[in-house]
């Protein structure tokens, strides 16, 4: 959890995250616009690097004083995993937020489904890193995770962070309101492979980049 200065004010940031995060928002836009239709095909989006990426994070989640250096865990702090684990142990409708043979994306998405800001308080909850529920299977859309829209958002992210997944197993026993310790293990488990590789793509990113050069 980060402490935030509320009376602090922020740069602005470039046009560059900018244009991402509208991307963000046109790309539900689009997905509100086509809710009635049957759309199987991904639009032609090109994915930003890594380094694009990252810098959107940073401007956007008001990190522009944090140094490369500590930038990873700034974003991906420890004690953000341990609040998501605890969430998979107490979640009560755990089979609907990790469906059976769906792949669960773990992404740091730095602005609001209309291109904005998060709010303080969402910041510092770490409500940015979003589990995106992802038909598992080619061109399959995101159906939940940043809008209840179907949409194709993961298109948008560096291609890296496709490894940052995982598919979610069949539970133990098929009524929605039995989870089993087991099954509760089983994706924890897996969040953390997921999360742990996040930070490694994040951190291999930064090496080396000067702030001038950033």
């Amino acid at each position: 959890m980060k402490n935030l200065n509320t009376n602090q004010s922020f740069p602005s940031p470039s046009p560059e995250s900018d244009e991402i995060a509208y991307k963000f928002r046109d790309e539900i836009s689009r997905a509100i616009a086509e809710e009635n239709n049957e759309m199987t095909l991904a639009p032609d989006y090109s994915s930003y690097s890594i380094q694009q990426y990252t810098k959107m994070l940073q401007e956007y989640l008001h990190l522009q004083e944090v140094s490369p250096a500590d930038l990873t865990e700034s974003i991906l702090p420890e004690s953000l995993l341990t609040d998501k684990l605890a969430s998979i142990d107490d979640d009560s409708h755990l089979k609907q937020n990790y469906p059976a043979g769906y792949m669960i994306q773990i992404a740091p998405i730095g602005c609001s489904t209309q291109g904005s800001y998060h709010s303080e308080d969402e910041i510092a909850y770490g409500d940015y890193l979003r589990n995106l529920i992802r038909e598992n299977k080619e061109n399959g859309k995101t159906v939940s995770g940043f809008s209840s829209f179907p949409n194709f958002v993961h298109k948008l992210l560096p291609q890296e962070l496709e490894s940052c997944s995982f598919i979610v197993k069949q539970y133990d026993q098929p009524q929605d309101h039995i989870i089993s310790q087991s099954d509760r293990d089983r994706i924890k488990k897996q969040y953390t492979q997921a999360f742990n590789k996040l930070k490694e793509i994040f951190r291999n990113a930064l090496v080396n980049i000067d702030n001038r050069n950033y």
